[in-house]
C-alpha cells in the first residue's frame, strides 16, 4: 500500500477533510491506514467513471464531449 501522499493523484488530506466535514460526531477519527485505503478506492472509482464516460462517448460516435442527463430527482 502506498503510504506517501505525494504518490497519489488525490490528496489524502483533502479526502480526510471531506470526511471530517460530514461526520455527525466531531470526535470521530480515521486512521492513516484507513485514509490510504480510501484514497486508493477513490482513485479506482474515478478511473472507472472516466473509462465508462469514454466508452459511452465512443459508442455514440461522440465528438469528445459527453452530455450528462440527470436521471434522478
Amino acid at each position: 500500500m502506498q503510504s506517501s501522499q505525494s504518490q497519489s493523484a488525490i490528496p489524502r488530506n483533502l479526502l480526510v477533510r471531506i470526511l471530517h466535514e460530514n461526520f455527525e460526531n466531531g470526535d470521530t477519527r480515521i486512521t492513516q491506514d484507513a485514509a490510504d485505503v480510501l484514497v486508493r478506492y477513490m482513485e479506482v472509482f474515478v478511473q472507472e467513471a472516466m473509462a465508462r464516460a469514454a466508452r459511452e462517448n465512443g459508442e455514440r460516435g461522440g465528438d469528445g464531449f459527453l452530455e450528462v442527463d440527470c436521471w434522478y430527482s
